[in-house]
């Protein structure tokens, strides 16, 4: 088991853009890839079946090859949203703005957010007046939380003595859980604003064959 809790801060990632080119300082705020909470728990399991295992002396060989000797192991992940920027348009900026954020004025949460209402847009205006950058923070609010189970079960056969076949099944994102991706956070497509389209992959498995001579 594995726990982190951590803050990452920056000004400007990945070689991007400034928002304001004149005042570095708006941008700093949580990085994108900031997690605040992060939960890994790993795990293998020896099934107590087969031979030189708990209960491998009430086996034959047949139930042996079929039921012993299998191996269940994964890791879980359980991690706190990703930070996002709400973004505006601003019809008074200087040139030297790459980008702009609104102004806050009033309580962006919403009550239960979903993929249909992540945020509440009314929260957020235009920013007034000539050449001035909203007051949102950079990276100021939270996405969907990320939750995975990844698992496998897998088992090692004995061909001879100096050749085995190993069998895996591994499933990612075993129970399936919807992951939903950051919402849209430009204000000016009020039919789109705090609604979710994406989300991370569903589950997939794959089976796998290792000869070993």
């Amino acid at each position: 088991i594995s726990y982190t809790y951590g803050k990452a801060m920056a000004n400007s990632e990945t070689g991007g853009a400034f928002a304001n080119n004149l005042n570095w300082w708006q941008d700093h705020g949580p990085a994108n890839y900031d997690r605040t909470h992060t939960l890994t728990i790993s795990h293998t399991w020896q099934l107590p079946f087969g031979r030189g295992r708990h209960w491998g002396t009430d086996l034959g060989r047949g139930l042996d090859a079929l039921l012993g000797g299998w191996n269940f192991s994964g890791i879980s992940r359980f991690e706190s949203g990703l930070p996002f920027t709400v973004f505006s348009d601003a019809p008074n900026l200087y040139a030297d703005f790459n980008s702009t954020r609104p102004d806050q004025i009033g309580n962006p949460s919403v009550p239960n957010p979903s993929a249909a209402l992540w945020f509440n847009p009314d929260a957020f205006v235009v920013p007034q007046g000539i050449g001035r950058q909203g007051d949102v923070r950079h990276n100021s609010l939270r996405g969907p939380r990320f939750n995975q189970l990844d698992l496998s079960l897998g088992k090692i056969f004995r061909i001879t003595e100096t050749k085995t076949l190993e069998f895996k099944w591994e499933n990612y994102n075993a129970l399936n859980h919807v992951n939903l991706a950051n919402p849209n956070s430009y204000i000016g497509d009020p039919q789109n604003v705090g609604k979710i389209y994406a989300a991370a992959d569903m589950r997939q498995m794959q089976f796998g064959l290792h000869f070993r001579f």
